[in-house]
């Protein structure tokens, strides 16, 4: 299969520019898949010669840069084809031969940041900046016939339609936003920064029956340049110690409670780390 990407922008000003994005692109195989070598379903793939798995996104958006602000705003829609699964029933039993679905997103991302005292005298105020990186979207499964078999937090199977529910793991929303300074001094620089990280909700399976709930976590750190070779850095992440799930048991479809205990992969807790490198 061929792949392509077609990119066209014009130049409105000398700062402000659009532009729109079309490219497709394929996944291909693992090494084992590739070799037909983990299992009989796999080999029966490998030898039925099953379409790619595909990617089209269609993306448009400006860019403004000046002395006080840069911004990236962009809308995009992305599909996904070629999923294999194989239709079933309630029992289980096959109901057509394996098929393929998909999903679908459509969202706005902003990449941007602003330093308000640009026009200051004083370097240190000059070079304040706040950096925002920021993505809404909705994204859904499509094109699946059958059911999907799940256990419910009762432990009920359920023959489940995962057609319109929200990808797996993947926020609508999510957020970093990050103030920073930098102070030029005689023997080199020193750098502050902080960053607020918001992550929305999302759900652990295709089903949406189990939900991640949104968290947020806080970093914070200096840098600093000592003449040509010396830099010293003082990082810490997640200060306030928050608990935020990830995912929960990725090798449950379902619920992933089970005799009634809960699974999940935290983020990581509170850290701090210093670090010293020589640049020769």
């Amino acid at each position: 299969m061929s792949t392509f990407s077609f990119v066209a922008n014009y130049e409105f000003t000398d700062n402000f520019s659009g532009y729109v994005r079309v490219n497709n692109g394929v996944f291909f195989d693992n090494f084992d898949a590739v070799r037909c070598n983990t299992s009989a379903a796999v080999n029966e793939r490998c030898n039925s010669n099953p379409p790619l798995t595909t990617v089209r996104n269609y993306e448009g958006g400006i860019k403004l840069q000046n002395q006080y602000t840069y911004i990236d705003a962009s809308v995009y829609h992305k599909t996904f084809a070629g999923l294999e699964y194989q239709p079933v029933n309630i029992e289980n039993e096959v109901l057509a031969p394996p098929s393929y679905y998909g999903s679908t997103s459509t969202g706005v991302r902003l990449i941007g940041s602003v330093s308000p005292l640009a026009g200051m005298d004083m370097q240190p105020l000059r070079d304040f900046k706040i950096t925002v990186n920021a993505d809404y979207e909705k994204a859904h499964y499509k094109d699946y016939v059958g059911c999907y078999i799940y256990q419910d937090v009762n432990g009920n199977t359920i023959c489940g339609d995962i057609n319109n529910s929200q990808l797996a793991r993947l926020p609508n929303f999510q957020i970093r936003v990050t103030p920073s300074d930098t102070q030029t001094l005689n023997w080199g620089s020193v750098t502050e920064y902080v960053t607020y990280e918001h992550i929305g909700n999302r759900y652990q399976d295709p089903t949406n029956d189990t939900p991640l709930y949104a968290y947020y976590d806080l970093a914070a750190g200096i840098s600093a340049q000592v003449g040509d070779n010396w830099q010293f850095r003082l990082l810490g992440s997640n200060l306030t110690n928050q608990i935020g799930l990830t995912e929960g048991n990725a090798r449950l479809g379902g619920n992933t409670v089970q005799n009634g205990v809960g699974f999940g992969r935290s983020i990581l807790g509170r850290e701090v780390n210093v670090s010293v490198k020589y640049k020769f």
